[in-house]
């Protein structure tokens, strides 16, 4: 595995997304060129993955970290890994592809991580969900 790009970041400003996207974006071109769908994937991706971990895991506590690392795992797929400190939820119902969002209560919840697993390869949940890892494959 090659790690492609790596940060800490503290806080809860929303120029911390944009500004992260951007790197990583930059990040994994610099590895391998995308196509403008891909690169669409992989911002929504990156979006939905790091606000939730500032908004849901960290609660925008200004002095919480959130935790970004991408690694190359081949020569077409790379590894998401977004940390953040909050104390988790219950991924387990997401893993098994159920979602509050898809409830006749027409709840809100989910839905990112809906989209997200549908366009990754693959979503993993660590340390009380936490910690969320995906994989995303490119076109050679």
């Amino acid at each position: 595995m090659e790690l492609l790009y790596k940060k800490e970041v503290v806080g809860a400003q929303p120029q911390i997304v944009r500004k992260l996207a951007g790197e990583i974006i930059s990040s994994i071109e610099a590895w391998h060129h995308l196509n403008e769908e891909e690169k669409y994937e992989f911002r929504l991706i990156i979006n939905e993955l790091i606000v939730n971990g500032i908004v849901h895991g960290n609660k925008c506590f200004c002095d919480k970290v959130l935790t970004v690392t991408i690694y190359a795992i081949d020569n077409n797929t790379v590894s998401i890994c977004i940390k953040d400190e909050g104390r988790g939820f219950n991924y387990r119902e997401i893993e098994e592809g159920r979602f509050p969002c898809d409830s006749a209560l027409f709840l809100e919840g989910g839905r990112g991580l809906k989209i997200v697993q549908n366009i990754c390869d693959g979503i993993k949940f660590c340390r009380n969900g936490s910690w969320v890892y995906v994989k995303k494959s490119v076109r050679m």
